[in-house]
């Protein structure tokens, strides 16, 4: 059975979000190639604090955009 930051971390996991500030393009890049591996790519390791929390971010964000 997948873990959380297997499960969530995927690539194109959650789905673009509309560009309206230039942030919207760093989030949808991270989305592009997963949060996982983008975490990792900053020097956490998968099971962080960070990765996690990351993810909820993420989670809330697809909330708020109704996905």
């Amino acid at each position: 059975m997948p873990n959380k930051y297997d499960q969530f971390g995927k690539p194109n996991f959650f789905p673009q979000v509309e560009v309206k500030v230039p942030m919207d393009e760093f989030e949808n890049a991270i989305r592009k190639i997963g949060i996982t591996t983008a975490c990792e790519w900053f020097g956490h390791t998968k099971d962080s604090a960070f990765v996690e929390q990351t993810i909820n971010h993420f989670e809330w964000r697809a909330r708020q955009e109704g996905n």
